[in-house]
C-alpha cells in the first residue's frame, strides 16, 4: 500500500476493507487530520498500527489483518472499535523511553575574560541535566528489573507450591514412554478384556435421552449398583453424535439454547488444549462422537491426542470417510492447532444442520457438509432451510446467524484465516450474553403485560 494520504488531509471518512492490502500501515495516514471513519478490515496488513494514534477517529475497524505489537492507548477510547482477528502483544505496553539530556555540540568561542564566570555556569548547568538524565535512567531501568525479578520469584512460589500439593502430575508424551513401571505394593485382580475391547456407545432401550441418573430414577436401583460384580461392564456413554444422528421414539431433539451450550463447552476445552496446556496439545481426531455429555448437557471432550497411537493408514482413512479433518491435513498428513479449529467448526454445522459430516446417502452435491454448507452460511434464508429440522423453528434469528458467522471463520479453506480458539470462545460467549439479555427483556416484558392486565380487571 503505497504512501498516497499525505496530500488527502480533509478526508472524513476512508474504507479500505476486503481489498488483499499487504505490508506495514503508511506513515502518510498520520496526515489525514480530518478523517473520523477509517475501514481497514479483512486485508493482510502487518506491522503496528501506531500510526493511527493521533488520528482524530470515532470508528475504526483492523480486525482480520496480521498486525502486530500493542494498541495505543489513544484507540482504545473510541467509541466504536474493531480489532479481533489480530496477532496483538498481550500485556502491558512498554514504558515511554526516559528523557536523557541532548548532547551539547556547541564550540567554545573565543571571549573575554570578563565572560568568564557565565561560560562556567553555563557548562555546570549543562553537565547537571546529563547526570540527571542519567540518574533518571538508572532509576526506571532498576524499577523495570526489579518488577520483573520479584515477578518471577511469585510464579515460582506458586508453581513450587503447586506441584508440591497436586496429587497427580501429567507429563508430556516423551516422557510417559520412558516411564518405569511401579513396583507392586499391594495385589490388585485384573481381568482382561477380551480381544478386541468394545465400549457400548448406544443407550439402551426405553430410556429417554434427556433423563438424569439420579436417586429417584429406576435406573439407580438396578442390582448392578449393588453388586460386587468382577465381570467387566459396558460403560453407557452418551455422545453429540448419538444425539444427533442416531434418532428414535424415546429421543428427544437438542434444544438450540442446549446446541449453544455445547458448542461453548467444546471450545472452551480446545482453548485450554491449544493455550492453557503447556506444552500445547492438538487433539488431532476433535468430532461430535468425542464429546461425551452428562446429564445436564455439558460437554466431555475426550481422546485428545491418542490419535498419535493409531496406526496412519487406518486413522487416515477413518477420518477422510468422517469428513472432519482440515484440507491441509488430508494433503500433508500434519495437525496442527488450526486444523483443530476447522474440526471445532464441522462439529458446529452438525448442531447447526443435524446432518453428518458426510453422508453418502445424500446426492452427491450434499454428502459433503462443509462444501455443502459453507456458500449458504451468510444468507439468512439459505440457513432457515438449511437448520435442523428437529428445532422446529424454535431458535431466534440473530442467534443463529451469528452462529453461522463464527462456524464459517473455523471452517476457512486456509488455515491462516482461521481464528485461534481463544477469539471463538469469546464469540460464542457474547452470543449467550446477547440471547440471555433478549430472554430477560422478553420476560420483563410479559410481567408488566401481566400486571397491566390485573390493574385493568380491578
Amino acid at each position: 500500500m503505497t504512501d498516497v494520504f499525505s496530500n488527502l488531509g480533509s478526508l472524513t471518512t476512508v474504507d479500505l476493507s476486503f481489498n488483499s492490502l499487504t505490508g506495514d500501515l503508511p506513515e502518510g495516514l498520520s496526515s489525514l487530520s480530518s478523517v473520523k471513519t477509517l475501514y481497514l478490515q479483512n486485508n493482510q496488513l502487518t506491522g503496528s498500527i501506531n500510526v493511527l494514534a493521533d488520528l482524530p477517529l470515532s470508528d475504526l475497524n483492523v480486525a482480520n489483518n496480521r498486525f502486530t505489537g500493542w494498541i495505543p492507548s489513544q484507540l482504545k477510547k473510541i467509541n466504536s472499535l474493531q480489532t479481533d482477528g489480530n496477532s496483538w502483544t498481550s500485556g502491558p505496553a512498554p514504558p515511554p523511553p526516559p528523557f536523557t539530556a541532548p548532547p551539547s555540540n556547541r564550540r567554545k568561542s573565543p571571549a573575554k575574560k570578563d565572560s568568564g564566570s557565565s561560560s562556567s555556569d553555563g557548562k555546570s548547568g549543562i553537565s547537571g541535566g546529563a547526570v540527571a538524565g542519567i540518574v533518571i535512567s538508572l532509576l526506571v531501568v532498576g524499577a523495570i528489573i526489579a518488577f520483573f525479578v520479584i515477578k518471577r520469584k511469585r510464579k515460582s512460589k506458586r508453581e513450587e507450591h503447586f506441584e508440591q500439593h497436586q496429587p497427580f502430575t501429567s507429563f508430556p508424551s516423551n516422557e510417559v514412554k520412558d516411564m518405569k513401571p511401579y513396583e507392586e505394593s499391594t495385589t490388585i485382580d485384573v481381568d482382561s478384556l477380551a480381544s478386541p475391547a468394545s465400549v457400548g456407545l448406544k443407550p439402551p432401550a426405553k430410556i429417554e435421552r434427556n433423563k438424569s441418573f439420579d436417586d429417584d430414577d429406576d435406573f439407580s436401583s438396578k442390582p448392578v449398583a449393588r453388586k460386587n460384580n468382577t465381570k467387566p461392564i459396558k460403560a453407557v456413554v452418551y455422545s453429540v453424535a448419538d444425539l444427533l444422528h442416531l434418532s428414535d421414539e424415546y429421543s428427544k431433539p437438542l434444544s438450540w439454547n442446549s446446541r449453544i451450550k455445547i458448542a461453548l463447552g467444546s471450545a472452551r476445552a480446545l482453548e485450554y488444549l491449544h493455550e492453557v496446556c503447556s506444552p500445547s496439545v492438538v487433539h488431532k481426531n476433535f468430532k461430535s462422537s468425542n464429546i461425551l455429555l452428562d446429564s445436564e448437557y455439558n460437554p466431555h471432550v475426550s481422546d485428545a491426542g491418542l490419535a498419535s497411537f493409531i496406526p496412519d493408514a487406518e486413522f487416515q482413512t477413518a477420518e477422510q470417510s468422517a469428513g472432519c479433518t482440515a484440507p491441509e491435513v488430508d494433503m500433508t498428513g500434519q495437525y496442527t492447532m488450526k486444523s483443530d479449529v476447522y474440526s471445532f467448526g464441522v462439529v458446529m454445522l452438525e448442531l447447526l444442520t443435524g446432518r453428518k459430516p458426510f453422508d453418502s446417502s445424500k446426492p452427491r452435491s450434499e454428502q459433503s457438509l462443509v462444501r455443502w454448507a459453507s456458500p449458504q452460511l451468510h444468507d439468512i434464508d439459505a440457513l432457515d432451510r438449511m437448520v435442523d429440522p428437529a428445532l422446529k423453528g424454535l431458535y431466534p434469528a440473530k442467534s443463529l446467524s451469528r452462529f453461522a458467522d463464527v462456524l464459517a471463520l473455523c471452517v476457512q479453506a486456509e488455515p491462516e484465516f482461521r481464528p485461534p480458539m481463544s477469539e471463538v470462545v469469546q464469540a460464542l460467549v457474547r452470543l449467550v450474553q446477547r440471547a440471555n439479555m433478549t430472554k430477560k427483556m422478553l420476560d420483563g416484558d410479559a410481567s408488566r403485560r401481566g400486571d397491566d392486565q390485573d390493574q385493568d380487571f380491578i
